[in-house]
């Protein structure tokens, strides 16, 4: 798929890169829709969409400037969306050797008090099928006291709380290069607040699949969030 953003769009928070194929996770459209709408993409090249959480939550003050989620991928990829809401989409892919696995892009609940929501959706989904699983997104927490820097120190517990998801739906954190935090306040010096919000997980099922995988942090200092490539190649 060639269709490429401006690098300023920071609120593209994930790519997948799973040979020729890609899947994109976007975050915070409402912003870019038209842009995107505009893009440039090659003339033989049928692009799919999924929108999920467009108008919702109306009387939510940040709902006028997120807009909602969307996934999009080329017609090269037999994808099916199995469900949506206004914190994921959920989609199975079939590989060309007729097996299946299984994306989720993910928009955690900032608010400490909602962030219970968030693990249990996660918690559901898993439930549902029983395939090798990708997850990607702004998940809203981090794993470990290192991955914030500035401000007061995060809550134990609500790491904790997410460390004990991962550990039920089977996830772990496929790691990165580059630079460690993917958010920031955008401030300057003792204001300055970064965080790993921004992830790629996958049970074990799905690494196996894949010879080599890659998760890069990419530079962006134009968005409080940095975009993040999942470079994969399939096992032969």
């Amino acid at each position: 798929m060639s269709l490429e953003l401006p690098p300023s769009r920071g609120d593209l928070l994930e790519i997948t890169r799973i040979q020729r194929w890609r899947v994109r996770w976007l975050l915070n459209l409402q912003r870019y829709w038209q842009q995107l709408l505009n893009s440039p993409v090659d003339s033989h090249e049928n692009l799919q969409l999924e929108r999920s959480g467009f108008g919702e939550a109306p009387d939510d003050p940040r709902a006028g400037m997120s807009g909602g989620l969307a996934m999009m991928w080329n017609n090269e990829m037999d994808l099916q969306i199995t469900s949506c809401s206004s914190h994921h989409i959920d989609a199975i892919v079939k590989q060309r050797n007729g097996k299946w696995w299984r994306y989720t892009g993910i928009y955690g609940h900032p608010e400490a008090a909602q962030k219970v929501h968030t693990w249990n959706l996660l918690r559901r989904l898993s439930s549902l099928f029983k395939l090798p699983w990708l997850c990607s997104g702004d998940f809203n927490e981090i794993l470990d006291q290192k991955e914030k820097s500035g401000g007061l120190p995060k809550d134990p517990f609500l790491m904790m709380d997410f460390m004990d998801v991962l550990k039920e739906c089977g996830l772990v954190d496929m790691g990165w290069r580059g630079y460690l935090f993917t958010w920031s306040n955008k401030r300057f010096g003792s204001r300055l607040i970064e965080e790993r919000l921004d992830r790629f997980l996958c049970n074990m099922e799905w690494q196996s699949i894949f010879q080599t995988l890659k998760v890069e942090h990419i530079n962006d200092w134009c968005s409080d969030h940095c975009p993040i490539l999942l470079e994969a190649g399939i096992s032969t």
